[in-house]
């Protein structure tokens, strides 16, 4: 009999099933440490100008009313900045703003070549986004190239970005430079995060909704810029902006209105130099659930606009579970955008239930996204080494591709894992020469772990 392999639906299932059951490790929402919780805030003068300078001695913190002892600033003088710029090139920009690709870069040359920028323009597509250096040539080519038109996708645009800036990965087909790898690890944990996002009009042609952008960035860790011009800023934009307000808010961001495009980035620029990274320490005792934290400069009248609170699940999978539930419904029923983002948004919940990371890569083979399909079975293979559908799926894509050594090494550790895959082999075995040692590796008590 031939082979065949079973569907990708029938993966999903019996991955996200298996999501249902304990796991051995649960990551928080917001990763704040137990010992240190870092929040984002920008402190403003009464005339609304950035204020720096600012060190731990100037702030003060309460968290659920009780006061906590600051440790750490990170400051817009000190630390580099990674930002999502997430720019509207629908067609009504085009047509108010032909200036628009020239403001765009100028905001590129105002960043500091320490700073990394994740460039994302939309319209009724969303990307390629590109990471590089603020300075890199890259970004001035995405702004050049990507061509203005169309309806407007804004809640799938900041999905993307959500997804983007929290991982370090490019969910729309772009890349990453070599420069912004180096920075990734250890390091990145000493630098501030913002999303810049610019439109001009209500949302036309997405698949998320305002719900699902609202939960995505509340339940993110970065502080979202929101820059409404145009018809956005003016009178019969108030729905938008009342959206636009919200994200921003529970973000610890802010909500512009401006008239004209390089106003709107002027301001954002001066925001972000006044947009400090505290931490402090979070007590014998850290609740599970939401506890509201205020911040403070007390010697001074500053405006302090910072995320409302922290949300930590010691306890609870809940909200990873109703992910993975939405990407298996959503990839059931042929939503493939959609699948990808509520996957996403798993991984981020909590990456140890379910193995949202092979759902993102079946959903990404599905839109024809090989190369990043690839990647996410191997980003799931490092989290959980025994994951013998991922092995299976990437021996089937290489057996096609004829890297048979490929496809024979995956096989092998499938089985391994306690997977039954000598249909496959057979197959494989039609078109290329088993291993030498095939027998002898396979010749090995198998261990089933549920």
């Amino acid at each position: 009999m031939p082979y065949r392999a079973p569907s990708a639906g029938a993966w999903i299932a019996t991955i996200c099933i298996a999501g249902l059951l304990p796991a051995a490790q649960e990551a928080p929402i917001f990763r704040s440490e137990v010992a240190l919780t870092r929040v984002k805030v920008a402190v403003l003068d009464s005339a609304g100008n950035p204020v720096e300078g600012l060190g731990p001695e100037d702030f003060a913190v309460q968290e659920r009313g009780q006061a906590r002892e600051v440790k750490l600033v990170l400051s817009p003088d000190d630390n580099a900045l990674d930002v999502a710029l997430v720019l509207d090139f629908s067609q009504s920009v085009a047509e108010r703003w032909p200036e628009a690709r020239d403001a765009a870069r100028d905001l590129l040359k105002s960043f500091s070549s320490r700073d990394c920028v994740y460039l994302l323009p939309f319209n009724e597509r969303v990307g390629p986004g590109v990471w590089a250096s603020a300075n890199d040539s890259e970004l001035e080519v995405a702004v050049e190239e990507f061509p203005f038109g169309g309806r407007t996708r804004l809640y799938d645009a900041l999905n993307q970005a959500q997804t983007a800036i929290q991982g370090w990965v490019d969910p729309t087909g772009g890349g990453v430079s070599e420069h912004c790898r180096s920075v990734q690890g250890e390091g990145a944990r000493e630098r501030r995060q913002a999303i810049v996002l610019l439109t001009d009009g209500e949302d036309q042609a997405s698949h998320a909704t305002y719900a699902d952008a609202l939960v995505t960035s509340w339940y993110g860790e970065v502080p979202v810029f929101a820059v409404a011009v145009g018809s956005a800023a003016e009178r019969k934009g108030q729905s938008l902006r009342d959206q636009l307000a919200e994200i921003a808010r529970v973000t610890g961001g802010q909500l512009l209105s401006q008239a004209e495009v390089r106003d709107g980035y002027r301001r954002i620029l001066s925001l972000l130099r006044g947009y400090y990274v505290i931490g402090y320490a979070s007590g014998a005792e850290v609740a599970d659930g939401w506890s509201a934290v205020e911040v403070e400069v007390p010697r001074e009248r500053y405006e302090v606009l910072t995320q409302r609170g922290v949300f930590r699940v010691a306890t609870s999978v809940q909200p990873a579970i109703e992910a993975l539930a939405r990407g298996r419904a959503n990839y059931q029923s042929g939503a493939y955008e959609r699948a990808l983002e509520a996957f996403s948004l798993a991984a981020r919940l909590n990456p140890a239930v379910g193995s949202p990371l092979f759902g993102r890569g079946v959903a990404l083979e599905a839109l024809g996204r090989w190369a990043e399909a690839r990647d996410s079975y191997r980003a799931a293979l490092a989290s959980e080494p025994g994951l013998s559908a991922a092995h299976v799926r990437l021996a089937e894509r290489t057996m096609q591709q004829r890297d048979f050594d490929a496809a024979w090494e995956h096989l092998v550790r499938a089985r391994l894992a306690g997977m039954d895959v000598g249909g496959l082999m057979a197959a494989l075995a039609a078109r290329s020469e088993p291993p030498f040692d095939l027998e002898q590796r396979l010749d090995v008590p198998l261990i089933g772990v549920l």
